[in-house]
């Protein structure tokens, strides 16, 4: 696992992968349409999982994690409830984005170049 400043990297450029193309297609849209976005495939979300079993014990797991950190665990019962939501997910222009498939530890690398006291 990663440490919460580690964390606060990979979702920092997480945020500019998903901002650059937006920004692009708002600043730039020739440029977005002609170099961008035929690389693009429409969003088609999953099944909607009517038990909402699906992932639960993946929810519990992080749920367990947070509820464990002093400045994480008053948003935990948000988070729960947020968890229950099924959003209309659809392609919602001119803000749809490049979206990512699967984001986890295991398919991200990070290289530490400096270590840096806190």
């Amino acid at each position: 696992s990663f440490d919460l400043p580690t964390v606060e990297v990979v979702l920092k450029d997480l945020a500019v992968f998903h901002a650059v193309p937006l920004a692009l297609k708002l600043l730039e849209p020739e440029t977005f349409q002609s170099k961008i976005r035929r690389y693009l495939v429409d969003y088609h979300p999953p099944p909607h999982d009517p038990d909402g079993k699906k992932f639960a014990h993946s929810y519990e797991i992080a749920f367990n994690i947070l509820e464990e950190d002093e400045e994480c665990r008053s948003l935990v019962p948000l988070l729960r409830e947020k968890r229950k939501l099924r959003l209309d997910i659809h392609q919602n222009e001119p803000w749809a984005t490049m979206g990512h498939g699967d984001f986890w530890i295991n398919n991200t690398m990070v290289k530490v170049l400096k270590k840096v006291d806190q």
